[in-house]
């Protein structure tokens, strides 16, 4: 059973952050930032979902600090590129 309440949590929370991230990226597209770097961001954010998978708990506070990361990165483009 505790198998199961970590596999939904774990869908919950990448449906918690998810859409925000895909929805920056979005953003930053239209704007025509360099799309490597969109794709490094996209990727990053995947293998940290991927990561969160793990057992080893030092492995998930690697796994969410990268995706508070991106999150953090992506805010701050948008926000410069806005205003630019």
């Amino acid at each position: 059973m505790d198998e199961l309440q970590s596999a939904i949590r774990i869908h919950g929370n990448f449906i918690e952050y998810t859409p925000f991230v895909l929805l920056m990226m979005l953003l930053l597209e239209t704007q025509q930032i360099n799309s490597y770097l969109l794709h490094a961001f996209g990727i990053a954010f995947l293998f940290s979902r991927v990561a969160l998978d793990k057992t080893n708990f030092s492995i998930r506070k690697v796994a969410m600090a990268t995706t508070y990361g991106i999150i953090l990165i992506l805010a701050s483009f948008n926000l410069v590129y806005y205003f630019i």
